[in-house]
């Protein structure tokens, strides 16, 4: 599998493996990791979306590759939506005496069915949310992708190429629930306050082009070129295409754009040379990394609790950006926004990324992605045996 050096134009050790490369090669990275007859339920609460899509298919892929090199046996999968039928397959999970769940439901109302799982000693890893708590001892770890730095960079990126000065709409995904999406707001607003760039609208989306779609359509009706053109910044998270698709059919000149990193965005974003945006990564093969996790505690590995306690949470692990699109003619690592984004974020160009999907014949709903292998989480966040 290819690797990406995570810094931007500058040397690393950190590695994160991105999509593109050839998976069945990486038997390997798990060498030193026991076989075993380990049994995974896998649990996904929200459907509809293509990272959701993205996110079961590389859970499932990688479990394959686990069976194959011995180190599970058996693995289940419930996709649903929703607390109620969430918390049902994951019943089903414990009544089936799994080994471990891996999980990507979020908020207070798992704590009771985590509680039970962890009462039979199966080992939960989940993506970290607000509600959640654990203790020091528990078989649980929290993980995230990277929430900060996925509004800080392209903040950063964009508030330079308008100058520091402009107004921002920030069509954000929930209301409130979810402690990542709270981090990528209080993001914004710090960033605006910083650049005194005013916040004239902001509203939940879901995280669906249609809902961005549809509240862009309604503010630009009301607001008209004004809220269009170089002075306007529009912070999307994942809506890249419904701000797009707004914007042309209000016949009102692009704003800068917080895009996606859908290739059905990139790909759109490269008919219009002009447009300033970026793409930001918040890659859906989190949940490889979840049961890379959840493999390793249940053959005994220890979480270093001074560098697993990410938001001040114990067990909890963050996985870095792995990278940022931009569209420009080429970087010389000298760029003034360069020096405010994290050494660990990459920054690639947008023609090489869509040359990556064109070779790799990547659907429009394919997300560009990356993940933390079992060699990286044990370097970076388990103490060694």
């Amino acid at each position: 599998m290819k690797k990406i050096w995570s810094l931007a134009l500058a040397a690393c050790f950190m590695i994160l493996s991105i999509a593109g490369s050839s998976v069945a090669a990486e038997l390997d990275d798990y060498a030193g990791i026991p076989k075993g007859k380990w049994v995974i339920g896998f649990a996904n609460d929200m459907t509809g979306n293509a990272w959701r899509g993205q996110h079961v298919a590389a859970f499932k892929e990688e479990a394959e590759l686990m069976k194959k090199a011995g180190l599970i046996s058996k693995y289940y999968i419930s996709n649903v939506d929703g607390a109620a039928a969430t918390i049902s397959g994951l019943s089903d999970f414990v009544a089936k005496g799994v080994d471990a769940i891996c999980s990507t439901a979020t908020g207070p109302a798992y704590n009771s069915i985590f509680q039970e799982a962890l009462d039979e000693g199966i080992v939960i890893t989940t993506l970290a949310s607000a509600g959640i708590k654990i203790k020091p001892d528990t078989k649980m770890v929290l993980l995230n992708n990277e929430n900060d730095e996925l509004m800080r960079a392209p903040m950063e990126y964009l508030s330079y190429k308008m100058g520091y000065k402009g107004e921002i709409i920030h069509l954000y995904g929930l209301e409130g629930g979810w402690e990542g999406g709270e981090v990528r707001k209080a993001v914004v607003r710090e960033m605006a306050a910083n650049y005194n760039m005013k916040i004239v609208a902001d509203a939940p989306c879901t995280w669906l082009n249609s809902k961005a779609y549809e509240t862009l359509t309604s503010l630009l009706s009301a607001h008209g070129p004004a809220y269009g053109g170089k002075g306007i910044l529009v912070a999307g998270e994942d809506v890249g295409l419904g701000i797009m698709q707004a914007y042309q059919a209000a016949k009102i000149p692009f704003p800068n754009i917080i895009g996606d990193y859908t290739y059905g965005f990139l790909r759109e974003w490269a008919k219009h040379p002009d447009l300033v945006a970026v793409g930001n990564l918040y890659p859906p093969s989190i949940s490889r990394s979840s049961l890379h996790a959840a493999v390793l505690m249940l053959n005994g590995y220890k979480l270093d609790p001074k560098k697993a306690n990410a938001l001040g949470s114990l067990h909890s692990i963050t996985s870095p950006m792995p990278y940022m699109i931009v569209n420009e003619k080429k970087l010389t690592g000298k760029e003034p926004w360069l020096k405010n984004i994290k050494s660990t974020t990459k920054i690639r160009l947008l023609k090489d990324v869509i040359a990556e999907g064109e070779a790799n014949r990547y659907l429009d709903s394919h997300c560009a992605d990356g993940w933390l292998t079992t060699k990286e989480l044990l370097d970076m966040y388990y103490v060694k045996k």
